[in-house]
């Protein structure tokens, strides 16, 4: 053939329609008794096929051929310093009073302020708990003549400022309360570095109206009658971003 290649065979195009795959079930099956697709069959690969993970239990051995050795077992952690015996533990209720009354006690006086009872406590108290702790604060710590009461935000603010600046910030942000927060965060942008637009953005964007609306009104600088609308205007160049701050402000 004149030492080409022959052609391939054409498909057998007609036939196509007749083909059929032996599964080795009868054809005349009903609907019911039909064989269940492989779809839900239970997967297994790899990792079903693999010996289990090692126990976290397992000690490192130093040779293949040395067995594993087990790790003694711990020792609970309300267990003493390994003497056996059993520290006494006292569920706390939440006490708005006894709270402030340690706060008052850790914030007194002129010396270093004890800053353990303001770790301890603080970050674990709600919204409406820093309400009711600011309440009682006011009821215990007073000052002046006339005996007006203490905004413990101010007082945390006043002892800690020149003795830990950052851990002042943190407990000052957590004694403000959800709302009044955000607006300090939003007001310590234009008082601060004003490149550092991130703090705008997580205290004002994604917020619902009502949210928005609170920290409105939880916003205090007499410099813009206490409007953080008109501080955002007044401070924001013109740009896109402002246009977004001012539309989540105007509540759109």
């Amino acid at each position: 053939r004149g030492g080409g290649r022959d052609r391939s065979p054409q498909p057998p195009v007609g036939r196509m329609s007749s083909l059929t795959v032996n599964t080795g079930r009868a054809a005349n099956l009903s609907l019911s008794s039909a064989p269940p697709s492989p779809l839900l069959e239970s997967y297994h690969g790899t990792y079903q096929n693999c010996s289990p993970m090692p126990s976290p239990l397992l000690l490192a051995s130093t040779h293949p051929s040395e067995l594993p050795r087990v790790i003694d077992a711990l020792s609970p952690i309300s267990d003493g310093e390994g003497d056996g015996t059993r520290l006494s533990r006292r569920a706390r209720f939440h006490d708005g009073a006894d709270i402030a009354s340690r706060l008052a006690q850790a914030l007194k006086g002129t010396h270093k302020p004890d800053v353990g009872p303001l770790i301890e406590i603080l970050p674990s108290l709600s919204h409406e708990q820093v309400m009711e702790l600011r309440a009682e604060y006011k009821l215990i710590v007073k000052t002046g003549a006339d005996r007006k009461g203490v905004n413990i935000a101010k007082h945390i603010r006043a002892r800690l400022k020149d003795e830990d600046p950052l851990l002042m910030k943190a407990c000052y942000a957590v004694a403000l309360g959800k709302w009044e927060s955000e607006a300090y965060w939003a007001n310590f942008w234009y008082q601060g570095d004003k490149t550092r637009r991130e703090l705008l953005i997580e205290s004002l964007m994604g917020r619902t109206n009502e949210e928005i609306r609170r920290i409105k009104d939880a916003f205090s600088d007499k410099k813009y009658d206490n409007s953080l609308t008109k501080c955002m205007k007044t401070e924001l160049k013109e740009d896109k971003f402002k246009k977004a701050v001012l539309m989540v402000l105007d509540e759109r």
